[in-house]
């Protein structure tokens, strides 16, 4: 492939990213390939094991780049790329890819993973959010098969946890279409906003030292921002557990924070990588705290 793009759609669930992949794999004289990969194909969501959620995650993430790097002197997909099968594929005759990432990715920490797969083969990069109204997105959860539909409870809290696009603390995500409720989801629409805003895309692929230093935070306002996100993370995480020792959870939540904050402050490396790194790690203690805590009570 001459030209590789990803996008990474982002919103609650419910809100309109499976359709409208479904739509794009369907729409006439699209000027690029299509590899649409679902990441509910590949995930076993289990309350019992967090970790081992994150582990299938990495294991999706290790997929994309696996696929990219097959796909990157090559004109069209080979039957033998590992779990193609879970993907759905259209070949346009292009020799431009574009890959859609459909999951939730309401961290910006899980975004930022997939810009780095863009930046690392020197290929494009954007995002889709789809801006959905909470009681929009609950109807339409409630109306799904029981066998997909997010329980109640993990809903509330991805609105808790959701994080908005934002170039002004993440400049990497500055290229990013967001799609309103309200616009209607019909080919039209797609080819007179979304083909334009993908186009655009191929046309600029990153670097891969891309640093785009003019909005580059310091390592103090980033030591900041690490903390009042953790801090927002266990805010969020401690009211949506209804039964337990809030004070108890709480606790243990910051001496995690505590520990990260200062690894993060103590390390001299690339520090916009660090930042989600350490996120990122916080995120998966999260889970993993939380779980324990919850057998416990």
């Amino acid at each position: 492939m001459e030209q590789i793009c990803i996008v990474a759609l982002i919103g609650l669930p419910a809100a309109g990213k499976t359709s409208f992949s479904k739509l794009l794999l369907k729409t006439e004289n699209v000027p690029f390939s299509i590899l649409h990969i679902c990441f509910d194909n590949f995930l076993k969501c289990s309350d019992d094991n967090a970790t081992s959620y994150r582990l299938q995650r990495e294991e999706v993430l290790k997929f994309l780049a696996d696929t990219i790097e097959s796909l990157k002197n090559i004109n069209e997909l080979v039957a033998n790329i590992p779990n193609l099968k879970y993907c759905s594929y259209r070949d346009c005759g292009s020799r431009q890819l574009l890959i859609v990432c459909d999951d939730n990715n309401y961290y910006a920490s899980m975004r930022y993973k997939l810009f780095q797969i863009a930046r690392k083969f020197c290929i494009s990069y954007g995002q889709i959010y789809f801006e959905c109204n909470l009681a929009t997105a609950m109807e339409r959860n409630a109306s799904r098969d029981a066998s997909v539909r997010i329980p109640e409870n993990v809903f509330h809290k991805m609105v808790l946890n959701l994080e908005y696009p934002d170039v002004q603390k993440n400049y990497w995500e500055e290229n990013t279409f967001t799609w309103h409720t309200e616009d209607c989801l019909k080919q039209q629409f797609i080819f007179s906003n979304i083909i334009p805003f993908l186009n655009k895309l191929f046309d600029n692929p990153l670097k891969p030292t891309e640093a785009n230093s003019k909005h580059a935070p310091t390592k103090q306002s980033l030591v900041h921002d690490l903390d009042l996100v953790m801090r927002k993370r266990i805010g969020s995480s401690v009211n949506a557990i209804a039964k337990c020792n809030k004070g108890r959870l709480a606790f243990e939540l910051n001496n995690k924070r505590k520990e990260i904050l200062k690894e993060f402050q103590d390390n001299t490396e690339d520090e916009v990588s660090d930042f989600h790194k350490y996120l990122g790690l916080f995120e998966e203690s999260l889970e993993g705290i939380e779980t324990t805590f919850l057998k416990r009570t």
